[in-house]
């Protein structure tokens, strides 16, 4: 939800992650895709069974 309480469409997500990624300096492009390895990645470190995640 944005700050006007409606829905943000994908494109604006996208460019916001491409955005904090450039900010934080990595120099590498950061892409929605990795927030779903990072989430499994931390969910296989806490012992979660890989046919859950």
């Amino acid at each position: 939800m944005s700050e006007r309480r409606t829905p943000l469409d994908d494109e604006t997500v996208r460019k916001m992650v491409k955005r904090a990624g450039e900010v934080a300096e990595f120099d590498f492009p950061v892409h929605l895709h990795m927030f779903r390895h990072a989430c499994g990645y931390a969910l296989a470190a806490k012992g979660t069974d890989t046919r859950t995640i």
